[in-house]
């Protein structure tokens, strides 16, 4: 059976919800941010992130577009843990 083109592929269904899950771990992990300018700075920077790739269809780009955001939100994570922005 073949999908019209506008429904997407499990596979695609399944990239899209990586980066929406993605996308909300880095807004809860910021929300912890204690300076509220610093907590705003990384909330501009997360969004243009993802507006600057939205418009990428190629999978394996998307794909190392998550592992890396994965990658600097572990980075991020471990760093609030050693810092003093953690509320």
């Amino acid at each position: 059976m073949v999908l019209p083109s506008h429904i997407p592929s499990l596979r695609q269904f399944m990239l899209r919800r990586d980066v929406m899950v993605l996308y909300r771990d880095m807004f809860r992990t910021i929300r912890e941010v204690n300076d509220s300018y610093y907590r705003e700075y990384l909330r501009d920077w997360v969004r243009t992130e993802f507006k600057n790739h939205i418009k990428e269809t190629d999978e394996r780009e998307i794909q190392l577009l998550v592992a890396q955001g994965r990658k600097r939100l572990q980075e991020f994570q471990t760093s609030m843990d050693n810092a003093f922005y953690r509320t």
